[in-house]
């Protein structure tokens, strides 16, 4: 299975600034949080997720095809 993942600002360094990053797995299915674990993407530094455009959660189970952003948490003022 396949899987496009876009890390969004600083999150870039997670996927060796590779963008987007395309994901092979063996799994037939496998939940988000996973792959954001196996990346070693800190749960803080992320503000919201979206699988193929909708605002979606760590949870959600992956068949392949999906395309995924990752967004960072951001700071000013």
């Amino acid at each position: 299975m396949q899987i496009t993942l876009h890390l969004k600002g600083p999150l870039k360094k997670y996927g060796d600034n590779i963008e987007p990053l395309t994901i092979e797995l063996e799994h037939t299915q496998v939940k988000l949080r996973e792959i954001i674990e196996q990346l070693e993407i800190p749960a803080s530094s992320i503000s919201f997720i979206q699988i193929n455009g909708e605002k979606s959660d760590p949870d959600t189970v992956l068949t392949g095809g999906e395309v995924v952003v990752v967004n960072p948490r951001v700071a000013g003022g």
